[in-house]
This record gives C-alpha cells, structure tokens and sequence, in this order.
C-alpha cells in the first residue's frame, strides 16, 4: 500500500472526525481497536479476537478509557470482539465517543444488526464480514454461519447501513487458501443482492490470513502452510483481478508485512497489546494507562514503525 496517499484518501472519504481532530499525544495510539467482549456466535478459525469466555469489564472502566483517549488525542476507536453487539452497554460507549468527537467504527458480523439498528445513530464506519460468495463457501472460513444465517444476515447488515447515506461500510474479506477460489465471485454476488460497490462510501478490504489469533496459533505450522496459507503473490492477485472487474470499487489490502506496528489491541478486561504472534502487552490499560502509552511508545522506537493504520 501507498500509505501516505491513502491516509490522505481515508481523512478525506471515511468521515470528517477524523480530519477535524489534531493529532495524538506523543505515544498515544491514532486508533484504539477495543474487544469489548469476547463471546461470538460464530467460530472463525483465524479470528484475531480474545478466547469468547475472557470476559469482560465494566462500563465504568471502558467509559473512563474512553474519556482519557480522547483527551489525549486518540481520533478513532474499532468496537469489535468477540462481536461487539453481544455486549450490552456497547449503545452506551458508542453514544460517549462520538460526544468526546471520537470517529466511531463499528466491525460486527451483522447477525444482530436489524435488531440493534439503533447504535448506528452514533457510527460512523461499519465493517461487515463477509468470506464466501454463498453460504457453503462461507462456512468453511466461519464455522457456524449456516447455523447463525450469518451470511444472507451479513448482506442485509450491508444493505441496512447503506441506507443511510452518511455511513461508510467497509466489506471485509478474509483470504486463505481455503476460500481463495472463490473470492473473485463475492462482489458479483454482492450487486446480485443489493450492495452498492461505487461511491465513496464503500470499500472492500481484503486480508491475507495471518496466525495472530489465540484459535489460528493452536493450528500446527505444517497444516497451516500446507493448507490454509496463501502467498502472498496469489493474495495481490485475487486483489488485482477484483480492481479490473470492479473499477468503481475502491479495493485495498493487509498483507503479513504491513501488519508490524498497525494495531493496538485492548481486550475485554483492559490488557493492551500489538497482537503481534508472540509479542508482550503493554500493560492493563484500564489499571495504568499511563505505563501502558509509555510501553507502547518504546515498542513503536523499537520497531520503527508509523501510527496503527486507520482503514480497518
């Protein structure tokens, strides 16, 4: 990715919070991803989320999370899990952020969308999964999608946060060798369904499957290359290829090597960390911020690495 060049594209298309706030604190993260919860009702086998029985933290302690960030800076906060509408206060943070004038991002798999429609008064972005272009080929990224009607409910998430024209939704792609034959057929089935992929309200991320998760760590090394890796050649074609058959949909990646460096990760009971395979935490964010953004901020000098990048 051309970073420079799309930070200048996101400020400008993935809402105004962003441009109107001045820049972090020195060693204060520009994007916080917040686990609020770890429970799911699906069991995707590279998921980057916490164990679902880690539990979770007060409202209190996220809400004075919340207001600390923002006076220091923080300019946008990833609600994500675990799914983030399985917590039940999630209404609540998202109202206080976006009155502390936090970008709100909201990355749910859309099962409870429809019935908690009303969180999306004070969002901002949505990010939506979705890794099939049917529900079989689905199933084999996100166990349990058939069962939940994960996919067809994915796609009226989709629908439901288009309607309303100010928000951004950003569709999610996970690949791997698994679902790889059939990625190229996912923005086709998209249209078929409703989905608008023009606009400058739209992108598709596309993921290169990485070991980052406490589930895809348990996976051995061997049956890992062997079958659920993709090089990262094949990646960037995949990604190629949907910018020729879609060229008004705005397409960007995450491979391997971007993500050094690009998250700060706090989990339902307040440990942050870069979620790197094998990395320290920084420390327990709702206990000791302050040791926790100076941890953070050694680790980026260490690593030499620019901010957590904000399209996510």
């Amino acid at each position: 990715m051309n970073l420079p060049t799309e930070n200048r594209s996101t400020s400008a298309r993935w809402g105004g919070a962003m441009a109107r706030r001045s820049a972090p604190s020195v060693g204060i993260p520009e994007v916080v991803d917040a686990n609020v919860i770890g429970l799911c009702q699906l069991r995707c086998w590279f998921c980057w989320g916490p164990e679902h029985d880690r539990g979770a933290a007060s409202i209190d302690e996220w809400k004075c999370l919340l207001e600390r960030l923002a006076a220091d800076g923080c300019k946008r906060v990833v609600y994500t899990g675990g799914e983030p509408l399985l917590f039940p206060d999630i209404g609540r943070l998202l109202s206080l952020g976006k009155r502390l004038g936090i970008e709100n991002t909201l990355s749910t798999n859309g099962i409870l969308l429809r019935q908690r429609a009303e969180v999306l008064d004070n969002v901002d972005q949505v990010g939506i999964p979705i890794d099939g272009s049917d529900q079989n080929a689905a199933e084999s990224m996100r166990p349990r999608i058939t069962s939940q009607g994960g996919w067809i409910a994915a796609i009226e998430a989709m629908r439901l946060v288009q309607r309303r024209q100010a928000l951004a939704l950003i569709i999610r792609t996970v690949v791997s060798r698994t679902n790889a034959p059939d990625v190229l057929a996912i923005p086709y089935r998209l249209l078929e369904h409703g989905v608008k992929l023009d606009g400058d309200k739209v992108m598709l991320k596309l993921y290169m499957v990485s070991r980052r998760g406490p589930i895809a760590r348990r996976i051995r090394e061997h049956s890992w290359n062997e079958h659920l890796a993709i090089a990262h050649q094949e990646f960037e074609a995949l990604a190629d290829q949907i910018r020729f058959d879609h060229p008004q949909l705005r397409v960007v990646t995450q491979t391997s090597e971007t993500l050094p460096g690009r998250y700060f990760l706090v989990d339902p009971l307040g440990n942050a960390s870069d979620g790197e395979l094998g990395g320290d935490t920084f420390g327990n964010v709702f206990t000791d911020y302050d040791a926790v953004m100076e941890a953070y901020r050694m680790r980026r000098a260490t690593m030499g690495t620019a901010q957590p990048d904000s399209r996510r």
